[in-house]
């Protein structure tokens, strides 16, 4: 089968999750040629990925302002759909040139979708931010005006498709809505094979890891307040306000590894797939979510939810010396956590594929 994979450039989370699905169906002898962008582009060159093209995408920004950042993007989206849409046009014919592709699947990428859609062919989707849309959850109410803005984004980003994978750390709090049973998956979080060959340890060291620098002070508080835990920090900067007991990395994927193995517990944003592989790992997380992002709000709600960790949306340091003082029971908890690898994704992925 040919197969036509697309995905967004944003981040590293979807180029590793979708070059593990892709590996996969090569492995299963169907040809794959590729789309994406930036940090996306980088990831799977590098990986030594053949037949991958560059697409236009869109960059989705969150900020403090919450909901009028979500519009703001809305609107940003809209307004830059012409001019991409007819850029991409063209870069989409010269991706399939000469490739006649019998599938679609899009990781949050717009553009393959609508081309799909236009061309009449079988179009899937693959990811997690379809938790917002095709999953039933409970939303705190000060969360909701996010929530239907994420919503509304997710809904024009990748719609539901003719076959649906929502991936999800927490399936029992997340289950399918009705109508989407029939052409939807939930499934584990699709995990590198880097994670499954660790062999987690309990060590005396906190990680954190971070995506920018939003929560900056927020994480000098909590490691100046905590001087006898050694925190290993990463994509943070040492302003020499920190205490001794902070140890900042140079981002090295083998060292973060290790790292996080070893770790006793993790400090991170809402980022899912940091997240789904600190919980395969059991350890126990503090989420301090970007502000206004609702899939990493959610995220942090869900393992809040499962006492797989704790969310917070601001530093409460009575909260978090509770949380050092009891990481026996959110272990307990992370050790209901079963996952086969990505067994289950496989085979709902080849038997699906097969039909």
């Amino acid at each position: 089968m040919n197969i036509f994979y697309a995905f967004t450039g944003q981040g590293y989370g979807h180029a590793s999750r979708s070059s593990v699905v892709i590996k996969y169906l090569e492995s299963l002898g169907h040809n794959i040629r590729i789309a994406t962008s930036e940090q996306g582009l980088i990831f799977v060159r590098q990986a030594g990925f053949k037949n991958v093209f560059e697409i236009e995408q869109f960059k989705l920004q969150h900020s403090r302002q919450g909901t009028s950042a979500t519009i703001k993007t809305v609107l940003k989206m809209l307004q830059q759909s012409p001019k991409k849409l007819f850029l991409n046009t063209f870069k989409l014919r010269r991706a399939l040139k000469n490739f006649k592709p019998d599938l679609i699947i899009s990781d949050m990428e717009p553009f393959s979708y609508s081309w799909a859609k236009w061309r009449e062919l079988p179009v899937w989707t693959i990811n997690n931010q379809s938790l917002i849309n095709l999953t039933k959850f409970s939303t705190p109410s000060r969360f909701l005006t996010d929530y239907f803005g994420a919503k509304t984004v997710v809904n024009l980003v990748n719609p539901p498709a003719d076959m649906n994978f929502v991936l999800s750390f927490c399936p029992h709090l997340t289950p399918l809505r009705a109508k989407y049973r029939k052409k939807s998956f939930l499934v584990p979080p699709i995990l590198r094979k880097e994670i499954f060959s660790l062999t987690p340890k309990i060590g005396n060291h906190v990680l954190i890891y971070q995506t920018d620098s939003t929560h900056q002070k927020s994480i000098r508080a909590i490691v100046n307040h905590f001087p006898q835990i050694k925190f290993y920090i990463y994509n943070l900067t040492n302003d020499g306000k920190f205490g001794r007991n902070a140890v900042f990395r140079k981002f090295s994927h083998t060292q973060l590894l290790e790292d996080l193995s070893e770790a006793k517990a993790v400090i991170l944003n809402g980022g899912f797939t940091v997240i789904a592989e600190a919980i395969y790992l059991k350890k126990p997380i503090i989420s301090l979510p970007m502000p206004g992002d609702f899939e990493q709000i959610l995220n942090a709600i869900l393992l809040d939810r499962a006492n797989y960790g704790i969310f917070l949306r601001k530093v409460d340091l009575e909260k978090i010396k509770h949380f050092f003082d009891n990481l026996d029971f959110y272990e307990r908890s992370l050790q209901e956590y079963h996952q086969n690898k990505n067994h289950l994704f496989e085979t709902k992925l080849k038997e699906t594929l097969n039909k």
